[in-house]
C-alpha cells in the first residue's frame, strides 16, 4: 500500500490544504482524501494492460516517433475539485512510485 501527501495553498483563500492519495497504485486504485477529515474527493484507477500507440516528436530532431504505453489510468473526480492539481498529483505518484519499482 502506497501512501503520498500533497500540501498545497490554495489561491483565492491563502488556506493550507492537505491531500492524502492512499492505495495500491501499481496494480489497481488509489484514493484522494482532503485531511484531517478525510472526505473523499478522487479516485484513480489502472485499467487492463492493453496496448496503445502514441505518436510523438523527438524534441531535438523533430523526427515523429511512436511510443508504446501499455498503463492507462481512469481518473474520477468529485465535483467542484480542480481536475488539473489531481491530475499533476497523478503524474507525480506515478513517477515516483515508477522510480521506486525500478531502483
Amino acid at each position: 500500500m502506497d501512501k503520498f501527501e500533497v500540501t498545497f495553498f490554495e489561491p483565492r483563500s491563502k488556506a493550507r490544504v492537505q491531500i492524502e492519495i492512499a492505495g495500491d497504485w501499481i496494480t489497481s486504485k488509489a484514493e484522494f482524501r482532503v485531511a484531517p477529515h478525510g472526505t473523499l474527493i478522487a479516485h484513480v484507477y489502472r485499467t487492463d494492460q492493453s496496448v496503445t500507440w502514441v505518436s510523438t516528436e523527438n524534441p531535438k530532431t523533430g523526427a515523429k516517433q511512436e511510443e508504446q504505453v501499455t498503463t492507462i489510468y481512469r481518473l474520477d473526480v468529485a465535483p467542484n475539485v480542480d481536475l488539473a492539481i489531481i491530475s499533476a498529483m497523478c503524474m507525480c505518484c506515478a513517477s515516483i512510485r515508477s522510480n521506486v519499482v525500478d531502483d
